[in-house]
């Protein structure tokens, strides 16, 4: 499930499950074993115990709350969240998750607290076994860095640039993705490319790091593969 989706359509993990319980029951029906692999802890997760049955978003609450936290700042943002969501909020504090929280109640009429004591839904309805492969967090970090720079010389770079001259809104998600977000403040002149490149890294790092501690207190896998 790479390459079939256009920069600017909008999507989700709940789009992203039903695509995946599409594919899984194709497979099924080759009968063939299904190996997912990756990725995120939040679409582990989604795959393996569902998500809330929130409906879909209207496009007019998320330009509304992206004027608003333009308008008055982060900091006033969240305060006006926590009158309504003080649950939630006190455990998110990122951008698109104080948005995700305005978008929801101003959609929905509903806080994502609410929805979240709701049962889940669009589980993947199979007998699933784990195995979660391990190394070394410097061994990681260098398997990384090294990723990079073959995507750098392997033409990420020109790809980056092409996106770039589309001159999107960057507030959309992909613009935000690890490489993607440094390399076009380097063709908006901000960065230098290697100021690109180390910074990408670095941030690379902190994720990983996230990563590792998600998997380490939220994933139960069946084997551990040291590697």
């Amino acid at each position: 499930m790479y390459g079939f989706l256009n920069i600017q359509e909008d999507f989700s993990v709940g789009k992203w499950l039903a695509l995946l319980n599409k594919t899984l029951e194709n497979i099924k029906n080759q009968n063939k074993i299904a190996i997912l692999v990756g990725g995120t802890g939040l679409y582990i997760q989604a795959a393996i115990r569902g998500i809330s049955p929130i409906p879909k978003i209207k496009n007019e609450i998320k330009k509304e709350g992206r004027l608003l936290i333009n308008e008055i700042g982060i900091s006033r943002f969240k305060k006006f969240l926590e009158k309504l969501d003080p649950e939630y909020i006190k455990l998110n504090n990122d951008v698109q998750r104080l948005l995700r929280s305005y978008n929801v109640y101003y959609s929905t009429g509903k806080t994502l607290t609410e929805w979240h004591k709701m049962p889940n839904q669009g589980a993947v309805n199979r007998r699933i076994f784990s195995i979660l492969l391990s190394s070394d967090r410097s061994n990681i970090y260098k398997k990384c860095d090294e990723r990079f720079d073959l995507m750098i010389s392997n033409g990420g770079l020109m790809e980056a640039k092409k996106i770039w001259q589309y001159n999107l809104d960057r507030n959309i998600s992909p613009l935000k993705s690890l490489g993607l977000r440094r390399l076009l403040e380097y063709f908006d002149g901000h960065l230098t490319l290697e100021e690109a490149i180390r910074i990408t890294k670095r941030d690379t790092r902190h994720y990983v790091k996230r990563q590792i501690t998600w998997f380490k207190h939220n994933f139960n896998s069946n084997i551990i593969i040291n590697l």
